[in-house]
């Protein structure tokens, strides 16, 4: 097990019977839908945990929950169309979007979770995947963004901890409370 999923194990146990966990084939349909290789952090995290949500506020998207999300029916519908505009923000919005563009352009973001406030969590997608840093983007992918140079599971255990607020996270959740991981269904 790598380090910041032991801490974060340690920190918020997994549940017993975890929902949607994923398999080593079922990861190779997901990755090759996808056309790139995910973090194993990611992969590791929904494999224990399956589908659940975070201090109450955060939702990591599982490919292999059965979908019931509003805006798309799948994973992979989701994921395209969560960060649909970004690329045209700083061309309608000067100054005032948040400065990347969307997977595949290089350095593109590929959103992986959202917060209950409807805000994006992307990975920036240069470099290795495990080394991918995190992008947190508010409603309306403003200029008032977080970035994180660290790890998924890393950030959960940072954001445990209280070590990091992102700023486009509802200041209600904060201090965290326990238990931070409540079971999907």
């Amino acid at each position: 097990m790598i380090p910041s999923l032991e801490k974060l194990v340690k920190l918020e146990p997994p549940p017993p019977n975890p929902l949607a966990r994923g398999t080593a084939e079922r990861w190779k349909q997901v990755e090759s839908r996808l056309g790139f290789r995910l973090p194993n952090d990611y992969k590791l995290l929904t494999d224990l945990y399956g589908v659940g949500h975070w201090v109450n506020f955060v939702e990591i998207m599982n490919p292999f929950h059965p979908w019931q999300h509003a805006q798309a029916p799948d994973f992979f519908a989701w994921a395209r169309k969560r960060l649909q505009g970004l690329d045209d923000g700083p061309r309608f919005r000067p100054g005032y979007s948040a400065p990347f563009v969307s997977h595949p352009s290089p350095n593109g973001l590929f959103p992986f979770a959202y917060d209950d406030d409807s805000g994006t969590l992307c990975w920036q997608m240069s470099g290795q995947p495990d080394s991918w840093r995190i992008i947190c983007l508010d409603r309306t992918m403003s200029e008032k963004f977080e970035r994180y140079d660290m790890s998924l599971t890393g950030f959960l255990v940072a954001l445990l901890n209280n070590e990091i607020f992102p700023r486009t996270f509802s200041s209600k959740i904060f201090p965290i409370r326990r238990p931070a991981f409540r079971r999907g269904e």
